[in-house]
């Protein structure tokens, strides 16, 4: 059963997130500090830190919160057991979140650093996928090889630094 937030947590995780976009829309994730972010959001550092550990523990975090946006919307937007559709709508979404924020994409590319925020964000789309794909298998789905297998795939051909659709989903 999903746990309800207090909506003050909320309004901060709100924030924050709000707060993040703005600032990757103009500079790099390496420059990003957590007293901007803060600042950005108006929230204090002692509040940040009482959530995340650092701006890494905040970007997967990010990531989550997108997720399950995008997860929201695949399954009412999909079959119940339509797991390839579901896949796709959510492949989909991603690249239309990638194409609408150009720059905050761009700018954690660019980051010299940018093999760990691409790391977390391959990392949150894998176990998303993966566990996906076992619930699914749970009600009776089969697969012609297996979920991890196919969560790593699927993760992987499209979240890469150097994919095809990354590349190209500005264009598209």
């Amino acid at each position: 059963m999903e746990e309800k937030t207090d909506l003050r947590i909320r309004k901060t995780y709100k924030a924050l997130c709000d707060a993040f976009v703005t600032i990757l829309e103009k500079k790099r994730f390496d420059d990003l500090t957590v007293n901007e972010l803060c600042d950005e959001a108006m929230i204090r550092r002692a509040t940040f830190y009482k959530h995340f550990a650092d701006k890494y523990d905040f970007f997967s975090f990010f990531i989550r919160q997108k997720q399950d946006q995008f997860i929201s919307q695949a399954k009412e937007e999909t079959p119940p057991n339509g797991i390839y559709a579901y896949t796709l709508y959510l492949t989909q979404r991603s690249i239309l979140y990638f194409k609408e924020h150009e720059s905050l994409i761009q700018n954690i590319l660019k980051s010299d650093m940018s093999a760990s925020p691409l790391d977390i964000f391959n990392e949150e789309i894998h176990s998303n996928i993966l566990s996906n794909l076992k619930e699914h298998q749970q009600r009776g789905c089969t697969f012609s090889v297996s979920p991890e297998l196919l969560a790593s795939f699927l993760s992987q051909c499209h979240l890469d630094k150097d994919c095809f659709i990354v590349r190209n989903s500005y264009t598209a």
